[in-house]
């Protein structure tokens, strides 16, 4: 995912980069093949913190180079 999904939408608690306009520009292909998201409550990502207290967020987006990898940490 891009840095701004990771630092926006991400950690947006009850955002959903499915559902936003967002999407794509993040991920043409998918929206234009008529993809449609499943889940509905979006606090999926923070149900993590429930069992870790070290969270490590590794991503770099599908056409991106090694060097493009972004982390986050809590």
């Amino acid at each position: 995912m891009s840095r701004a999904v990771l630092t926006e939408t991400l950690l947006d608690f009850g955002a959903s980069l499915w559902r936003s306009s967002r999407i794509a520009k993040e991920l043409p292909g998918l929206t234009a093949g008529g993809f449609e998201a499943a889940g509905e409550v979006r606090i999926g990502f923070f149900a993590v913190f429930m069992w870790a207290d070290h969270v490590h967020v590794i991503s770099r987006g599908y056409d991106a180079a090694l060097t493009d990898t972004q982390v986050l940490q809590f």
